[in-house]
């Protein structure tokens, strides 16, 4: 069976975000998901999986129980697939050490956590780390009482990271967040999207722009793509 089928497999199964990491022997991949519970539990639990030619592995769980296992959660990767950067819709974002060899999550920096009580003015939506690992950028959604959603930078080096936070750019409803990604080609891509009335729109060609990491004193956004 081929990792492609392997993948949709174990993503039926969980049902929930995961990201893939290749084994540090340069073979074998690591796949790592998290937890979703209804009613929400309070694990913070990690899923990983190994696949090798031997098939898939057990699950291993890692639990930090600082956060809760709701639906919204992303989790990124860094280039050197060392670290893993967690962010949720409820305002909790995380970095995490990754060990390439034995699958093992461990060390958190907690950089934010989690709103317990309204009202919720920190919602991260999406994120991307820098080519080089230093800098991560987020996206934050809107929300009721919350019309404007943000662009931030954050240094890495800094402590604590949120005193780094650089907004680079804002919307207002109805353009709201999209996507950011780090692509092939060095640049981070971000996008928004359009809410009409009623319905959600694909985001529109001029409203992509992207943050150009190729020139240090130059980072900012452009035009569109």
């Amino acid at each position: 069976m081929c990792l492609k089928n392997l993948l949709q497999l174990i993503i039926i199964e969980l049902q929930i975000v995961y990201q893939v990491a290749k084994h540090a022997n340069g073979r074998d991949w690591w796949i790592i998901s998290k937890l979703s519970s209804s009613p929400f539990t309070s694990y913070n639990r990690f899923i990983v999986y190994l696949i090798s030619p031997s098939g898939i592995s057990q699950e291993i769980n890692y639990d930090f129980n600082d956060a809760k296992d709701i639906d919204f959660q992303k989790i990124i990767i860094n280039p050197e697939g060392s670290k893993i950067m967690s962010l949720r819709l409820n305002g909790f974002m995380c970095e995490y050490d990754f060990d390439r060899c034995s699958g093992v999550i461990n060390n958190p920096q907690v950089i934010y956590p989690e709103i317990t009580t309204p009202s919720l003015n920190r919602l991260f939506w999406e994120g991307s780390y820098s080519p080089d690992g230093n800098l991560f950028y987020v996206s934050t959604s809107r929300w009721t009482g919350v019309d404007q959603s943000y662009l931030i930078q954050y240094d890495l080096s800094v402590n604590p990271v949120s005193a780094s936070a650089d907004t680079l750019d804002s919307s207002l409803a109805p353009v709201g967040p999209g996507a950011i990604r780090l692509a092939p080609d060095g640049k981070i891509y971000y996008s928004r999207a359009y809410e009409s009335p009623g319905h959600n729109s694909f985001p529109m060609l001029t409203q992509c722009t992207y943050i150009n990491m190729n020139f240090a004193n130059d980072i900012g956004l452009t035009g569109a793509i």
